[in-house]
């Protein structure tokens, strides 16, 4: 957006859909732009009709959150191993 912004390109937003598999589908039938996870990229049917863009000056900004209930509970465990894996990849 800023670098469409700074060279006074509109942008044009048609949809906004949710789901990789769809997305692709629609990108490859229609053309467009539309962000989706490289391995998403990678198993979709669709992937030969579409071309990666590497985009230099692109960041996309991201909150992780994980939200449990503060009384004990039998997955306590595996969302404390989760938090600390989620930590360490983050640092």
């Amino acid at each position: 957006m800023k670098t469409f912004d700074r060279l006074q390109l509109p942008i044009r937003i048609a949809a906004e859909v949710f789901g990789e598999d769809l997305q692709l589908s629609l990108l490859a039938h229609s053309g467009g732009l539309g962000l989706v996870p490289h391995r998403q990229f990678e198993q979709s049917p669709h992937r030969n009709a579409l071309r990666v863009l590497d985009v230099l000056d692109f960041t996309l900004p991201a909150v992780v959150t994980l939200i449990r209930n503060a009384a004990p509970g039998r997955f306590d465990p595996a969302i404390a191993l989760l938090a600390g894996e989620m930590k360490a990849k983050l640092a």
